[in-house]
């Protein structure tokens, strides 16, 4: 084994932390499969034992007596213990996934940061302990991965991190699923009582998802469409309790946490998925429905444009009128749906888990490069280097 890496999951919360918890296990997964020569230290909490992480020769899985729910525990962990355990297992690297790491290591060190969400939050003491927490571990690590050149700018202008230091590396869909058979379609619809025709979105209790205004622009919506509206993720129950007294609550379908395997049908099974939201690091849901042949219609704010490309039909997220005229004119107009469809299939190539771990990987040793640390079983061919813009 040329290098020893240590890959910190010890944020993830199955099934609560979403995109980061795909981010997490996926890019795991294609760093084991991609390099063999490589060894991986991931370590995990008391919760994620049931993780679908890789079980290969060149992994070793690390359970840590910590519980990412017990937020303070956690971090008080990452800051005390997981700097000893880096010792003790001499790794060359340690790359903590998700927002913070520890303020000093025995070796380099790399966070990634998905989004300055935090910074924009801290209106409370939990939210601004964990916002100087991720501000010092971005500052103080080697070097800063992130998401997409959005989050490159504004994680450089919101937590004074230099740009010099921070490398873009594309997310991607699950790879759960790619396809979903049509009987295992009608299994899952008539499983969560899922009424066609039907829009679906991704709830979320965190207001940066827009869903308030979603609803309203959906009670315009169903005035003169025949479509229901399907919601998936916490959060979605509070969110069709706004609508009530209105006629458009009882073509809502609020089905709460959903499993992995049941997205695919989910997905595939609706006409639109509309995304609202105000702030995207990268936005995996409008990638995910792209592959699934979906059309998107989506806010044009933050990282959004540069994720969806051509393959999405943009509105203003702070117009109600503009999210239900956008999501009416892609309904009424089934050419428009199918151009949707053939430009997000050919704009969601341009991600996999496969291309975002040869630009970790490329991370990884620019770094032990600056450190004088030179690994002698690789090549810049053998690792394919992206080009210096893909990296920011």
């Amino acid at each position: 084994m040329s290098i020893r890496v240590g890959l910190n999951l010890l944020y993830l919360l199955p099934g609560h932390v979403g995109g980061t918890e795909t981010y997490g296990v996926s890019l795991c997964d294609a760093l084991a499969r991609s390099f063999p020569w490589a060894a991986f230290s991931i370590f995990i909490n008391l919760e994620s034992g049931s993780l679908p992480l890789p079980r290969s020769p060149n992994v070793r899985i690390v359970q840590c007596p910590v519980r990412a729910r017990h937020r303070a525990a956690r971090h008080l962990f990452e800051q005390i213990h997981l700097p000893r355990l880096a010792r003790e297992l001499n790794l060359d690297l340690l790359h903590s996934l998700g927002y913070t790491g520890p303020l000093t290591c025995p070796c380099p060190s790399i966070v990634t940061v998905h989004d300055a969400h935090a910074k924009r939050t801290s209106s409370t003491a939990k939210r601004l302990a964990r916002l100087i927490l991720e501000t010092l571990s971005a500052r103080r690590a080697h070097t800063v991965i992130v998401p997409s050149r959005f989050s490159r700018q504004d994680i450089a202008r919101e937590l004074g991190v230099p740009p010099k230091k921070i490398f873009v590396v594309y997310e991607a869909p699950k790879s759960v699923g790619r396809t979903a058979p049509a009987w295992n379609c009608r299994d899952v619809l008539q499983e969560y009582q899922i009424r066609k025709p039907y829009l679906v979105a991704f709830s979320s209790l965190s207001p940066h998802k827009n869903l308030s205004r979603l609803m309203r622009a959906f009670e315009v919506v169903a005035n003169s469409c025949e479509h229901n509206l399907v919601l998936v993720g916490h959060g979605a129950s509070a969110s069709v309790a706004g609508l009530s007294g209105s006629a458009a609550a009882t073509r809502v379908t609020a089905l709460g946490y959903v499993p992995d395997d049941r997205i695919p049908a989910i997905l595939s099974g609706a006409d639109l998925l509309v995304f609202p939201s105000l702030y995207e690091g990268f936005g995996l849901p409008v990638v995910e429905a792209q592959m699934y042949g979906v059309p998107v219609v989506c806010s044009n704010a933050a990282s959004l444009p540069e994720i969806a490309g051509g393959g999405a039909l943009y509105f203003d997220p702070l117009s109600t009128g503009d999210i239900a005229a956008k999501t009416v004119e892609c309904i009424n107009n089934p050419a428009l749906r199918e151009k949707l469809r053939r430009e997000g299939s050919v704009n969601v190539t341009r991600f996999s888990w496969e291309k975002a771990a040869h630009d970790t990987m490329s991370v990884y040793l620019r770094v032990l490069r600056s450190q004088h640390v030179e690994p002698t079983d690789w090549s810049t061919e053998q690792v394919g280097l992206p080009c210096n813009d893909r990296l920011g």
